[in-house]
């Protein structure tokens, strides 16, 4: 099963998305073997809450020499990515069968040197023809530089964004600093749509949040439609917001699905209607109201808070 985190509030009212693959022993050996891959450079917590690393690692991750951590622990799963593509490639040839549906990893460690899922998302925005439509679908909305000027100026593609409004971001209502998180958020989505309107984009990229009445939101994925087609070809999902801080500084891991199925293809576009059908598309107006103002220290610091958001 593929989803987020396994919190008291994901299971009570919180929209997030869940994908159950059934019968697929590849992907559970992939994930099991990826998920020991990773355990090998990270500390071990013992019973008595000291931590140590694992037997066949040496490099501590900051007490040892950092750049060398790095560059082991990265090179550590590009081995295993290989290994397993010339696996599978090999048994693909052997076996000589056509599938309807194909389902690809997509792993993003940056700071280890791995950069899968974000040459994927480049490739498949820039690559995009007149007509394609991507609808994409994040909680946290925060879209690399890189992501938001491939989507105004390169792509061909009709964008629709599914993001959160403040209301359903799950840090709305918090004290202290956390309660401007929200905050910080509007600024980012205004600045985006500031971009698309300064280019005169809007007629190909909308805007949408998301707003459920006592409920958070927290889904995330992406659904491509080829031309003059009413069903996905293709579906991202995974752990990835597709923002700053999935793509430069965490750990992330999404599968790209691709499928000539009917059936599954319906159901992954009602799948994205659902989600969409509770957004509302933003305007000029959305962000002058006055609930959404932003203090001025937010502004300040949003160049500074968009790396950790």
């Amino acid at each position: 099963m593929i989803k987020a985190n396994l919190s008291d509030n994901y299971f009570t009212n919180r929209q997030d998305r869940y994908v159950q693959f059934n019968d697929c022993p590849e992907m559970c050996n992939f994930f099991s073997g990826l998920v020991k891959t990773v355990s090998t450079f990270s500390l071990s917590l013992t019973a008595d809450n000291s931590t140590k690393l694992h037997p066949e690692w040496e490099i501590h991750p900051y007490e040892g020499d950092h750049k060398d951590f790095k560059e082991a622990a990265g090179k550590t799963v590009s081995k295993y990515i290989k290994s397993v593509t010339d696996d599978q490639a090999d048994r693909q040839t052997k076996k000589k069968i056509k599938f309807d549906t194909y389902v690809y990893p997509l792993l993003q460690m940056a700071l280890f040197g791995v950069h899968t899922e974000e040459m994927f998302v480049k490739q498949l925005f820039r690559s995009a023809s007149d007509g394609v439509k991507i609808s994409l679908a994040t909680g946290y909305f925060n879209l690399t530089k890189q992501y938001q000027n491939i989507i105004v100026l390169e792509s061909l593609a009709n964008f629709n964004l599914l993001i959160a409004s403040p209301q359903v971001n799950g840090f709305y209502g918090a004290r202290g600093v956390m309660g401007n998180i929200p905050d910080a958020y509007t600024y980012i989505a205004s600045s985006f749509y500031h971009l698309v309107k300064y280019y005169n984009m809007q007629h190909r990229i909308h805007l949408y949040e998301y707003y459920r009445h006592q409920w958070t939101y927290h889904v995330k994925g992406l659904w491509y439609y080829l031309p003059n087609q009413t069903l996905p070809f293709l579906s991202m999902m995974g752990s990835s917001n597709f923002g700053h801080r999935s793509v430069h500084r965490d750990i992330e891991c999404q599968i790209a699905l691709v499928t000539q199925n009917k059936q599954l293809q319906t159901q992954l576009h009602q799948e994205q209607v659902n989600f969409f059908a509770n957004g509302v598309e933003t305007n000029e107006e959305t962000f002058q109201e006055t609930d959404r103002y932003v203090p001025m220290w937010v502004r300040l610091a949003s160049p500074f808070l968009r790396r950790y958001l």
